[in-house]
């Protein structure tokens, strides 16, 4: 194979010569005049629009057979005849001369250089070569990447999704996706061209794309089928573009589109799901933009709203609870499942009240635990568990991992706390031991004594905000689109 090395040539105003009339050189020609190169055609006979050009001034047209002096005072020379001897021979004078040159037939080794496929939209040009093997090849290559780049132009935020305020969890969690499923669904969005970056953002009461892309029906239709809504009516879930899904991000960071109003560990499951999309190639630098314009929105909202607050994360609520339900807390022993930032929080804060506290963990062991806390990995767990008052799991698992074979190890009166999405416990636990109590994540959001007047003052201050940053929004996707930094 010939290597050969990629440039761009600046032909404006210079003299480049095209020996040739038919239908190869009259592209060449077109290619040139783009780039305003002041263009000699010198063929016998050439195409009526050649001749279209020489009228109307834009090629210098001489129609007789080519002539040795032709290439006098020339930067760039094609040799585009159908007489395989004369290009070899134009390409050798032309060599002589120190002109670089290039012959469109198989003889193009004799020359200096070739022209690869290529496209231009937008003072964006892409050019594709196979060092002058595979033309076919470099050209479908090149069609593709012109459909992306037409997306590109064309992009916008988007995000699809599903949440608590759409879809029970019992219909949520089996459109969940953890693991493989995750990463199954990440390797076919991929293959859509229309979509330019992604996050894939699965916590336990939502799940959604976010996406930049080329924002049009025929997309929507199927990204909802390879995130599994396609089995939903148009009320069980959300489609949101342009600056209303910038709006809706900020609000998910600002923690009101969760199920517990305000919480803050949204900020991180974004941020991980966002490090979790760069590290498989799912989302490139535009990302870095996206969450970072969206965070630095969420944090002004908390900032200004901060005094409207009481402690609102999930694990909070599971303190409240249990406190109102065991008025001897102190005595019970409390066995936490998942090293999470859920779990993690929730041993930190039984061990600062000095609860007795075992800690499991799945797969990352905790680096740091309380002195009065004992740590266990997973697998310890069936042993145990008749030692446990109160179970509290939080883990992020495809399968329950408390399911009905564990039925006989509960001790009596137990109360267990399932916090996962999809549910760390099976339902068949309470069906075969119904004096077994289990509580949710619904039914601890349905404990909450939420003033809805003061949300609404919140949401209304909140909205302000990101209405106030609506013009950076459309700087960033223009900068995106145009490929000019913001300035």
């Amino acid at each position: 194979m010939v290597k050969t090395f990629p440039v761009n040539l600046l032909l404006k105003k210079k003299k480049c010569l095209v020996v040739g009339g038919g239908s190869v050189a009259q592209r060449k020609i077109l290619k040139l005049a783009e780039v305003d190169a002041k263009i000699v055609v010198v063929a016998p006979d050439v195409s009526a629009r050649l001749r279209e050009l020489a009228a109307a001034g834009s090629i210098l047209l001489y129609e007789r057979q080519f002539l040795e002096h032709d290439i006098e005072d020339v930067f760039l020379v094609y040799a585009a005849t159908n007489d395989a001897a004369l290009n070899r021979r134009i390409a050798a004078v032309a060599e002589a001369k120190g002109i670089l040159v290039c012959a469109v037939d198989g003889g193009w080794e004799n020359g200096s250089f070739i022209t690869p496929a290529s496209f231009g939209s937008d003072g964006i040009t892409v050019a594709v070569s196979s060092h002058g093997v595979a033309c076919r090849k470099t050209r479908l290559i090149k069609e593709n990447l012109s459909r992306h780049v037409t997306a590109v132009e064309n992009a916008d935020l988007m995000v699809l999704g599903i949440d608590h305020r759409t879809l029970p969890l019992a219909k949520r969690e089996k459109l969940h996706l953890a693991g493989q499923d995750l990463d199954r669904a990440g390797a076919m969005l991929m293959q859509l061209q229309e979509i330019c970056g992604f996050v894939l953002l699965n916590t336990c009461n939502r799940l959604e794309i976010i996406a930049v892309a080329a924002c049009k029906e025929t997309l929507y239709n199927l990204v909802k089928l390879i995130m599994r809504f396609d089995s939903l009516n148009r009320k069980q879930y959300y489609l949101k573009t342009g600056f209303e899904a910038f709006h809706h991000v900020c609000d998910c960071l600002a923690g009101y589109y969760s199920q517990h109003f305000g919480e803050t560990h949204i900020v991180a499951q974004v941020k991980q799901a966002c490090a979790y999309a760069r590290d498989r190639g799912w989302a490139g630098p535009v990302f870095e933009l996206v969450q970072n314009h969206a965070l630095h929105v969420a944090k002004r909202i908390r900032n200004q709203t901060s005094g409207f607050f009481t402690k609102n994360d999930v694990e909070y609520d599971v303190l409240r609870f249990l406190t109102a339900e065991f008025t001897d807390l102190q005595r019970r022993n409390i066995f936490i499942v998942g090293a999470g930032a859920v779990g993690s929080q929730l041993q930190e804060m039984f061990c600062a009240r000095n609860r007795n506290v075992t800690w499991f963990y799945h797969v990352n062991r905790p680096v740091e635990t309380s002195a009065s806390c004992r740590l266990f990995s997973l697998e310890a767990l069936p042993e145990m568990l008749s030692e446990a008052d109160i179970l509290i799991c939080a883990l992020a698992v495809e399968e329950p991992v408390i399911t009905a074979a564990y039925v006989k190890s509960f001790r009596p009166g137990a109360t267990i706390i399932d916090l996962g999405i999809p549910r760390n416990v099976s339902p068949k636990l309470t069906r075969l031991r119904p004096k077994l109590s289990v509580v949710n994540l619904e039914y601890l959001k349905s404990q909450q004594h939420a003033d809805a007047d003061k949300q609404k003052r919140i949401i209304a201050e909140a909205t302000k905000i990101i209405e106030h940053h609506q013009e950076l929004y459309e700087q960033f996707i223009k900068s995106f689109v145009s490929g000019r930094p913001l300035q």
